[in-house]
This record gives C-alpha cells, structure tokens and sequence, in this order.
C-alpha cells in the first residue's frame, strides 16, 4: 500500500439540517435598516455628531485555528467564507492480485467491496476476468468465471442487495441481453431468466431501486424500454418505453423514481408503472455525458458535451414533488467537462476527472452551493474513462486508459 501524497484534514463540513434548503450562492447581506453610509458617528446633545463609543467591528472573524481546520471551506463566524487550503489525502491500492486492466467495463461498490467486470483490455477483445478488491485489506481476490455473462464491452452493472448485477453489453459482431447476479461471499454467479429480459443492448443504464435492478435504455433509440429484475422470484417485470425516446442513458434511482437525462430528461415511477416528462423550465439544455448523483437534497447534474462537442460547465438540482430544477453555482468548480467520476459522500458532492483525461476533482457543498479542489495526485495520471465509487470512507476511482492502453492501477481518496 503505498504512501500518503498530502497531508489530510479535518474537512469543516457539517451535517445537513432537517429538511434541508438551498441557499443562494455567496455570503449572507444584512439590511441595516438604513440606506445612508455607516460613518462610525452617532447623534449627541442638541443633534450634533460625535464618533460612537465603539466604533469598531460588530463580529470578531473566527481564524481556521480558531475552529481547529487546517483546510477546507468553511465560515468566519461573521457571514464570510473562509478557506483554510487544500483538504485530501491520495494513496495507490494495491496492485497485487489485481484484474487485468480494462476500460468500458463495470465497476459498482456492493457495500463492503469492489466489483469489477468486462471491459477492453490491452489486447481489444473483451476480458472475461473480473475482480474484487477489499479495502479493508488494501488485497484483490478473482471472481469465478463458472456460470458468469459473456465478457462484454459497456455493460451495466449495479449492487443488488449486497450482489452485483451484470447486463448487456457488446461482444464481438453482435450485442447481447445475457446478465448475471454474482454473489461475492461465495463467488457464485446465477444467470439472469431470458423470459422477460429487456432486448440486446449495449450501453444501458442500470440502478438499484426497491430492491430490484432496473435496466433501462441502451446506445439506440428503439431501445427506450427496460424492465426490472427480482431477485427474490428471479424474474423480470417489463418496464414501458418512454413516451420520448432517447439514447445512451444515464439514470440515477431516488428510491422513489428512476430519474433518466441527459435529455430529454424523464423520470420513471416504479411504485405506480408510469413516466413522466420533467419540465423544461430551468432546466439542463439537451446534452450528452452529463454527470448525476442522487443526493438527500436532490439529484444533482453537472456539465456534458452539446451536440456541436462544446463541452459544459453548468450545474442543476432537481427535486421532486413537485419536479422543479434549480441553477447552482459553480463559482470556483470544475472547467468545462464530461465528469468520470461524481459521488455522494454523506456531506457533499465529489466530483474527479474526465472522460477525456484531466487528473483534477472538486468538492461541492450542496448547503452553501461552494466548490473547493481535491488534493492534486499528479502520479495518478490523466486516464480516460476512469471509474469510480464511494464507499462510505473514501473514494476509489480505477482503471481508464492512457499512454498505451488500460490500465489495472488504481487509489483511493480520503477528504
């Protein structure tokens, strides 16, 4: 396990409050009442002026020693913002054991490991060699390939109840609706019913969602179908197409819709079996390669690439009931980009990298709507199409392309 690259910190950051708003951005102004300059002088005897007893500031600023932070964002104490330095700490996983290096493939975090699936590896064709790594144990240990889905490129894949669920993808001259459900404890795969299956895909999306995994979508838009796989009878249930059809999907689960962009945007009820199009008012413009998280504040969605290949840098919060957008800021953030990698720690948004190699990540607090950088890790690279997960403690962001081909290097980032 190799060494820290920068000092960490306590991060500053507090818990979201009960029911949670939005403020604006920026710090809070106080209405003094009066539109006339605060000159430090007072009316006297007979109306005359004269300077005030205490003329000085009203609010003490509070240091980040003050509030034991060496880095991070925070507040003075008097309504500004405060930035203490940079927070982070990168150090490299364990390469011992490790799968082959692959990009397009799957990637998921099943509450107590890593799971990695597929993909392309040095060679081109897909590789059937999939991994779990542990990082308690900073270790990798191999997945049984003994009733596993075809080796494909573009999968989707999703935790399924402490499993990992596997569906779709290419092969080499064709696409395929074939899928397994792997449960790690015991490095056993179940093969997915065909009866009911969503068609051949390649590129679907997929979430967990009331205990079931939602397949939905592909790189075609005659694909705007899905269904719903149960584990508990092993059987799928259909999910209709959407009533606008869209292509490559990406879909995050609120737990109680499946909300689908990066346009048009929709959002699918499972409890009730309907879609529904989410307003265009202040919402995102029609994009592709949006990055979106789910958030207790609402699911959050930043930049993508327009139909001409301009990149984006703007970023959305929608809630639900009623569905209504919102403009963050982004003041501060990330440049332009198409995001490899964005997570939801508990507290704020992480968000790292690019689908097209840049080696920079970014904290966002939802609360405040301010953005702060990651520790810098220049030896990780700048790899293309990295993925990542969070954990609960940290972020592990694996695999990706660069120089010659993918790479099986991976780290781990504690804020």
């Amino acid at each position: 396990m190799g060494g820290a690259l920068t000092a960490g910190c306590r991060d500053g950051v507090g818990p979201l409050p009960d029911g949670g708003g939005l403020p604006s951005p920026g710090p809070q102004i106080m209405d003094s009442g009066s539109a006339s300059e605060d000159t430090g002088t007072e009316l006297v005897d007979g109306g005359t002026t004269g300077p005030r007893p205490d003329s000085g500031p009203s609010c003490e600023p509070l240091t980040c020693a003050h509030q034991g932070l060496d880095c991070g964002l925070t507040d003075d104490g008097c309504g500004q913002p405060l930035d203490c330095g940079v927070c982070g700490q990168w150090t490299r996983m364990s390469d011992e054991g490790a799968r082959e290096g692959s990009r397009l493939g799957a990637l998921i975090w099943t509450g107590a490991e890593v799971f990695v699936w597929a993909g392309i590896n040095r060679v081109g064709p897909p590789t059937p060699v999939g991994g779990v790594y542990d990082p308690a144990q900073d270790a990798w240990r191999g997945v049984s390939e003994l009733d596993a889905p075809p080796a494909t490129t573009q999968p989707c894949a999703t935790s399924l109840v402490g499993h990992a669920f596997v569906f779709g993808g290419s092969v080499p001259g064709s696409v395929t609706n074939e899928g397994g459900y792997y449960d790690l404890s015991t490095d056993i795969w179940r093969s997915l019913p065909q009866q009911g299956a969503p068609s051949a895909r390649t590129r679907p999306a997929c979430a967990e969602i009331d205990g079931k995994a939602a397949v939905l979508g592909g790189a075609r838009r005659e694909d705007s179908d899905g269904a719903l796989y149960d584990p508990a009878t092993h059987s799928w249930s259909a999910i209709p197409s959407s009533p606008v059809p869209f292509d490559f999907p990406v879909m995050v689960s609120t737990g109680r819709s499946l909300i689908v962009g990066p346009g048009p945007w929709l959002a699918y009820d499972v409890q009730q079996g309907t879609w529904r199009t989410l307003p265009t008012e202040g919402a995102p413009s029609q994009r592709a390669s949006a990055g979106m998280v789910n958030t207790p504040l609402g699911v959050m969605v930043f930049g993508g690439v327009t139909a001409n290949g301009d990149r984006l840098d703007d970023a959305y919060l929608l809630t639900e009931n009623p569905d209504t957008w919102t403009r963050l800021s982004t003041e501060g953030g990330p440049s332009p980009r198409k995001p490899a990698v964005m997570a939801w720690t508990g507290q704020e948004v992480l968000m790292w990298g690019c689908q097209r190699g840049c080696r920079d990540g970014f904290h966002f607090n939802l609360q405040t709507q301010t953005w702060r950088p990651m520790a810098r890790n220049l030896d990780i690279g700048s790899p293309q199409e990295a993925q990542g997960v969070w954990t609960g403690e940290e972020l592990i962001v694996w695999g990706g392309s660069q120089g010659f081909g993918p790479q099986s290097s991976g780290w781990r980032y504690r804020p």
